[in-house]
């Protein structure tokens, strides 16, 4: 397996920070991924014997980027000089579900006994469990996941997944709802060879969600944004084999920003450059012979 590029010399610069005591600042994604990856980081540290001064995490909006931001920064800047990390990585493990409801911490536990149903398999229950962790609701810098996974009573454990829960159930309507909208009108029309939609009423944070029902059905590269009013972002899915991000490249010059990876991805346009966007993205997929 490949090395992770400049993990050494990052983990060096941490031991090296722990060892000065110096300040640590910790930023990541708010969604689950984010949040998971920031928890781990933060015990080993304070584990070593590290001073985690502060921790924040992104906001999924329309007006900030995923990542590191302006907001984050000027919430940081009240503890410089310190040692800031940014992180986000990926979490997977569905059969260790059933030994955590014994193991895991009370948050987890929490969760647990809100989703757990004797019929579901250990997949099906992990996917519900992560469902309600990616809800990326922020709230003074830290989301309501992170929150949970830290807690170490077991009441404000629950009180914070049932608060997941209900968040869930409205994210899950309004997948549900903006899918139907976008299946309605492609059940009587051709797509063609991309699926590229938007509203001011779709919010920024389901575009995702909603692209991958979108593509799943249709087997269409497909393009789901929020858009604002001056800029929109969205989310991009495609079918195996296809790449998204060769697509955005060769439409390069009309975006603002671009990437992830090449059948999830997400882009950042103006919106004076919907329209030739969209048709960039019809004569590149068009030329694929879909």
């Amino acid at each position: 397996m490949a090395e992770i590029k400049n993990l050494k010399k990052a983990a060096q610069r941490i031991k090296k920070a722990i060892e000065k005591k110096e300040k640590i600042l910790l930023f990541s994604d708010s969604d689950l991924d984010g949040v998971t990856s920031l928890i781990v980081l933060e015990e080993a540290i304070k584990s070593l014997g590290g001073e985690i001064k502060a921790v924040c995490f992104s906001e999924r909006n329309l007006k900030e980027m995923y990542g590191l931001n302006k907001e984050a920064i000027d919430f940081f800047k009240k503890y410089s000089p310190a040692l800031l990390i940014t992180l986000d990585c990926g979490i997977t493990n569905f059969e260790e579900i059933p030994s955590l409801r014994e193991t895991s911490r009370p948050g987890l536990r929490a969760l647990l006994k809100i989703v757990d149903r004797a019929e579901d398999s250990p997949k099906q229950i992990a996917r519900k469990v992560i469902s309600l962790l990616n809800i990326t609701e922020v709230k003074d810098h830290l989301p309501k996941s992170y929150l949970l996974l830290v807690s170490s009573d077991e009441s404000e454990a629950e009180k914070i997944a049932k608060e997941l829960w209900e968040k869930a159930q409205e994210r899950r309507l309004k997948i549900k709802e903006v899918t139907q909208e976008i299946e309605e009108k492609f059940d009587s029309q051709d797509p063609g060879s991309v699926i590229f939609e938007g509203s001011e009423n779709w919010p920024l944070v389901l575009t995702g969600a909603v692209a991958s029902r979108i593509c799943n059905k249709f087997q269409k590269p497909t393009f789901i944004f929020k858009k604002g009013k001056q800029i929109s972002k969205g989310s991009v899915r495609t079918p195996k084999g296809i790449d998204s991000i060769k697509a955005m490249k060769r439409c390069g010059s009309l975006l603002e920003v671009f990437g992830g990876h090449s059948q999830a991805s997400g882009f950042t346009v103006k919106n004076e450059n919907l329209a030739q966007f969209q048709q960039c993205l019809t004569d590149y997929f068009d030329n694929l012979k879909l």
